[in-house]
């Protein structure tokens, strides 16, 4: 449990919000999650739908191709 191995106790409602909207709990407060799609939003759709191990990683090595951009360069791919 994640009690036990991180200390992390978790209330009623974040274990609702876990069970019905989804989440990686064992990652919370270890990790920051940083980042906006601002084009390819379709590939999410493709990696959620990929299979999982009992781990929940893919089974097969997933590659990703990232560009990271500017602030201009992201108001330019969002007009």
């Amino acid at each position: 449990m994640i009690w036990k191995k991180y200390g992390q106790h978790f209330t009623q409602a974040q274990r609702e919000a876990y069970k019905t909207i989804g989440g990686t709990p064992h990652l919370d407060w270890h990790y920051t999650v940083f980042g906006e799609i601002v084009k390819g939003i379709d590939l999410i759709d493709k990696l959620t739908a990929l299979k999982v191990d009992k781990a929940g990683n893919p089974a097969a090595p997933v590659w990703i191709k990232v560009k990271v951009l500017t602030a201009k360069q992201v108001n330019a791919a969002l007009k």
